[in-house]
């Protein structure tokens, strides 16, 4: 029987937030649900409050060993249901990649943390000795020198908050021509060897009334394997007036279906949604793929730049592409803005001025901070 977390009264400390050892499947199934949830609220399941507290204690390992060691992250929940334990950190290290690669954010608090401490170490202070000064009263206080980084800065791009750049093109199959031919001819990666991908089906009565919907199901299972399912019981349990009023799966609850697909099968879970496709325009998609790219551009003239780019491309009834973009230029001078002028029309979504940033070093820990800068001459770029 499914359990849910409906609003009611306030449940204890352990009862919110149960405890179960981390072993590497519980690290895979936290890593993968926190994508799903947001955040845990009314209608949640029981597996999803578990799920994320769970990543919440993965994160909390890994953010601790990075700052202090190990026993920093023991400290962190000591004595509360759910601690870490020696054993959660050693099961975590050994999946530190596969986590980090799943999660973008936790991979820029990480190298913040990174740069920091290298940031210390260079400038390897001595011991501070406690010196008695004469104040001379006719000579100014002075500030003391800042050290100059040696972290370049670079010119960024991104979408406010991170929202992603929806396509207006109605099929999937335009939608993945664009992208696959951006990332074969202004980068090093290949677009069928992503860093992650993630295909998803969702399962319900209405949907399988469909026969290409049922049909991409089984497909799916036979391809690709047993998926990693989840129930939810949707919003209609809140609002049963909505749920009678549309078959959408967001109301009426369902199954869905998760598969983190393997590099050598993504060409395989690209076909399946070309298949279907047109899939059913719902609030919660039916059937979604997303690829996660990361690459370094080409072209530039500056190869073995160390700037890596990110891009999320979402295929599904409604495309999305959300670009972190990093370009190995330090100012939009001439070289820069003839190669903008090249790739603008390989990008699979219009580029905007005002969303270009400078991302310049800070003076005590070297960390990049995009700063607004004028981008009068890129706007006469795009504009041409």
């Amino acid at each position: 029987m499914q359990m849910t977390c409906t609003p009611g009264p306030r449940a204890s400390f352990p009862d919110m937030y149960p405890t179960e050892p981390l072993t590497d499947d519980v690290i895979r199934a936290a890593v993968r649900e926190n994508a799903r949830i947001g955040a845990v609220r009314s209608g949640a399941t029981a597996p999803d409050v578990q799920a994320v507290w769970n990543y919440d204690r993965v994160r909390t390992i890994l953010i601790g060993l990075a700052k202090g060691g190990g026993e920093g992250a023991l400290a962190i929940y000591r004595g509360q249901p759910g601690a870490v334990t020696a054993d959660d950190i050693a099961a975590v290290e050994r999946k530190r990649e596969e986590i980090v690669r799943a999660d973008p954010k936790l991979a820029l608090v990480l190298s913040r943390i990174e740069a920091r401490r290298h940031s210390t170490a260079e400038a390897a202070p001595r011991p501070h000795r406690r010196v008695r000064r004469v104040k001379s009263p006719n000579v100014p206080p002075q500030a003391p020198p800042e050290v100059a980084s040696t972290v370049p800065p670079v010119i960024g791009y991104g979408t406010p908050k991170g929202k992603p750049h929806v396509f207006r093109v109605k099929t999937i199959a335009q939608v993945w021509e664009r992208v696959e031919r951006f990332l074969r001819e202004c980068t090093d990666t290949d677009p069928l060897r992503p860093a992650s991908a993630t295909l998803m089906f969702t399962e319900t009565a209405a949907a399988l009334e469909r026969p290409g919907v049922a049909a991409a199901l089984e497909s799916a299972r036979e391809l690709l394997g047993p998926s990693n399912p989840a129930a939810w019981v949707g919003l209609g349990l809140l609002y049963p007036e909505l749920a009678a009023s549309s078959p959408d799966p967001l109301l009426t609850g369902g199954v869905q279906h998760q598969w983190d697909v393997p590099a050598d099968q993504v060409d395989v879970a690209i076909r399946l949604m070309l298949a279907g496709d047109p899939w059913p325009h719902t609030l919660m998609p039916i059937a979604s793929l997303t690829l996660m790219h990361r690459f370094h551009w080409t072209g530039t003239g500056r190869e073995g730049a160390a700037e890596i780019s990110t891009c999320f491309t979402h295929l599904a009834p409604s495309s999305s592409l959300t670009p972190m973009f990093r370009f190995p230029f330090q100012a939009a001078d001439d070289s820069f803005l003839s190669y903008l002028d090249r790739i603008k029309k390989l990008v699979p979504f219009p580029l905007s001025a005002k969303h270009f940033r400078l991302f310049q070093p800070t003076s005590r820990s070297g960390t990049l901070v995009p700063r607004l800068f004028d981008t009068s001459a890129i706007a006469e770029v795009l504009g041409r």
